[in-house]
């Protein structure tokens, strides 16, 4: 059994069709069918039922079986790959979610840089869930993830090491301006302007619409959180939005909520459990730990 047996067996599983494998991998038909076919010899048993009337091919149990376990080799062969390159890689693969990026990073960027490591981080900006998946797959080494639960999974070490409310912003002029905490409740009529769906504040948004059966008016998204601030100082509509993003130079007063279990926006570090941290990764996670208790 090798790794090419494998491969061909996963991608027919997918494909149900001998000769788009073959076509997928560039190799001879008789190339998958002979690898199938050992694959079945060695485990003394069928994983696939052939149709050749209908030309219908359907996995057996056995064959599903099989298929969890190679989908996982490989997945783990993958993983090791990628180590094994970003172990001679002379850069620092760093995840950053876009409101970690604009109003957290910048923070320790000076210590990074007495550090020597700002010049060796490559860094990857998408939303949290996308850097997760990258982080899975070891497409990257270490992610700085905003989420409002607690990252818990079996093959991450996470460390939540600050937590930002979120809350309401309004423009000084915003009758709501006066106060200091509201309800969910006395705000759903108002109009919205929320960042894109794939910031975790919509599952923040959503829970508390749910919480207070209500379906507040969202009349605009964007993954652009300046836009965001200058479309509510503009009296547009109000937002909702971690305290992370909100600086004193945006002249926004901000609302924080008294309603039960209002999700917080938690930032966290992770990496995969079986990367090995380098003793610059190392340096790095110390950095961006310490450096928020400084700020």
């Amino acid at each position: 059994m090798n790794i090419n047996q494998l491969k061909y067996f996963h991608k027919l599983v997918e494909l149900k069709s001998f000769s788009q494998t073959a076509e997928f991998f560039s190799v001879s038909q008789p190339t998958i069918t002979e690898a199938i076919q050992k694959l079945e010899k060695r485990n003394h048993t069928t994983f696939f039922k052939r149709n050749h009337a209908h030309q219908e091919l359907t996995l057996t149990l056995d064959g599903k079986q099989f298929d969890l376990h190679v989908a996982y080799m490989l997945h783990e062969m993958k993983l090791a790959q990628n180590d094994l390159i970003a172990n001679h890689n002379k850069y620092i693969r760093l995840g950053l979610p876009p409101i970690i990026s604009s109003y957290y990073f910048p923070r320790v960027s000076k210590q990074l840089v007495k550090a020597g490591l700002l010049s060796k981080l490559q860094t990857i900006q998408e939303g949290s869930q996308s850097l997760l998946r990258l982080l899975i797959d070891g497409e990257i080494d270490i992610a700085l993830l905003g989420s409002i639960e607690p990252l818990d999974r079996r093959d991450l070490n996470a460390i939540t090491f600050a937590h930002f409310p979120i809350g309401i912003i309004v423009p000084s002029t915003h009758p709501l301006a006066s106060k200091k905490m509201v309800k969910f409740i006395d705000i759903a009529k108002e109009n919205f302007i929320m960042p894109g769906k794939s910031f975790v504040h919509n599952r923040a948004f959503n829970y508390l619409s749910r919480q207070n059966h209500v379906h507040p008016k969202v009349i605009f998204r964007t993954d652009n959180i300046k836009m965001i601030k200058e479309m509510v100082n503009s009296n547009i509509g109000i937002g909702f939005l971690t305290t992370l993003a909100i600086d004193k130079r945006d002249n926004l007063d901000t609302l924080l909520l008294s309603d039960d279990d209002v999700p917080n926006f938690n930032l966290s570090i992770a990496y995969r459990k079986r990367h090995l941290l380098t003793i610059e990764e190392e340096k790095l996670l110390t950095i961006l730990q310490k450096s928020y208790l400084s700020t």
